[in-house]
């Protein structure tokens, strides 16, 4: 089967290109960082001391993840606990990014990097303040989601709006 040597995702026989990463597939993944396979970065996480580095909906989440795979720094994504939820319907569901704390450092130059590449590409910032008030409505100045203040985070990007 092909592999994309970038995300490492594996696909079907025919296809030539991935189109996340916009790169030739190879028949064959290096076996260099295979800390970065779904099953390697558990293994890697297992043996380590990890934490969440970031909490938010999935799509954003899978994002940072396929990142920081690409990067080569081992991570997961785990479904986010919190004490006395139930019975969360799946669209408010949270999950969280797992990875090393000795890949902190790293991590935060890797996101850091991306960030600025894409203020780079032209991506639009709003104004960085937000006065919060709960039962507000506001408009985050990352992603620009509008929602009702609940806490002191943005409830689909996951950025910290608090004081």
């Amino acid at each position: 089967m092909p592999y994309c040597p970038e995300c490492r995702s594996e696909y079907r026989r025919g296809i030539e290109r991935c189109p996340t990463c916009d790169v030739a597939l190879v028949e064959q993944l290096s076996q260099a960082n295979k800390e970065t396979t779904h099953e390697g970065a558990r293994q890697y996480l297992a043996a380590r001391t990890s934490g969440a580095i970031t909490t938010g909906a999935l799509e954003p989440c899978r994002e940072v993840r396929d990142h920081l795979l690409a990067c080569g720094v081992p991570c997961l994504i785990a479904e986010h606990e919190e004490p006395g939820s139930t019975d969360v319907p799946s669209v408010f569901q949270r999950y969280d990014v797992i990875a090393a704390e000795e890949d902190l450092q790293r991590i935060r130059e890797l996101m850091t990097g991306r960030w600025l590449a894409m203020l780079d590409d032209g991506v639009e910032v709003r104004e960085g303040t937000v006065e919060l008030t709960a039962g507000q409505e506001v408009t985050c100045p990352a992603c620009g989601a509008t929602f009702i203040v609940e806490g002191d985070e943005c409830p689909e990007c996951g950025l910290y709006l608090g004081a």
